[in-house]
């Protein structure tokens, strides 16, 4: 799980997640959160909420967290881990599942959308395109072109949203096509991005193993591989690299 909890981890060194503080404050949480005749979630039914129970789809909703993350103005990339986005909820169930089935999405729309928003591509790959935009002016050249190859790449280390559970992987790619537009004076660079990674548990993470093995007590859930292919396109203004010195 790019190292989060059940996202991609494809590295073992892509670590670094929550605290053993957050693991008990959030079983101890969850365990007293309300349900049951005592006001108490059992551990039956908490397992049942993670792990779905006999409708195979993980109900969060017997779990009272209202004392956490109260800032909800980072609707995208929520602070608090229990908070799934529609993405997060579509891997971590898929994970649940059981089923193994690899996810291949080729330029799907909503895949695509939800990927161009993420702040740590998008900023990368600006700064690979001010940097090719400042190659192209040098040389006088209108058109640019790069095949990138496989190289590491980290995003959101969260437990709570898609980019969470792609984190890092090893498999980021891009093919990177380029030209200088004089009606607009700016560089238009179109990039043919591909990530591939494995959605599976950090060894190495203390949250990722406890959730691991609450899950495969009572479930049998499998990893499996992700493949996310999708456009975007980055404009760079004649001479930004200047302002941005």
């Amino acid at each position: 799980m790019g190292d989060s909890s059940f996202g991609s981890n494809t590295n073992d060194s892509y670590s670094g997640r929550s605290s053993g503080s957050d693991v008990v404050s959030f079983i101890s949480n969850a365990l007293g959160a309300g349900g049951g005749s005592t006001g108490v979630l059992t551990v039956g039914e908490l397992l049942d909420a993670l792990t779905g129970g006999d409708s195979g789809t993980p109900d969060f909703s017997k779990f009272d967290f209202s004392q956490y993350g109260a800032d909800k103005s980072q609707k995208d990339n929520p602070p608090a881990f229990w908070y799934f986005d529609k993405k997060g909820q579509e891997l971590l169930n898929h994970w649940l599942g059981g089923s193994g089935k690899n996810l291949n999405f080729e330029y799907d729309k909503g895949w695509s959308t939800y990927m161009s928003k993420n702040g740590f591509m998008k900023d990368e790959l600006t700064k690979r395109a001010i940097a090719r935009s400042y190659t192209m002016y040098s040389e006088g050249k209108a058109k640019y072109f790069e095949v990138s190859g496989n190289f590491p790449f980290e995003i959101d280390n969260t437990y709570n949203t898609g980019y969470g559970m792609l984190h890092g992987t090893n498999y980021f790619s891009y093919v990177m096509s380029g030209k200088y537009d004089k009606s607009t004076d700016s560089y238009i660079f179109q990039f043919n991005l591909k990530w591939t990674d494995q959605i599976n548990h950090n060894k190495n993470v203390l949250m990722d193993k406890v959730f691991n093995g609450i899950t495969r007590a009572v479930a049998h859930p499998a990893d499996y591989w992700i493949t996310i292919k999708w456009t975007q396109t980055i404009t760079i203004k004649n001479k930004e690299w200047e302002r941005l010195r």
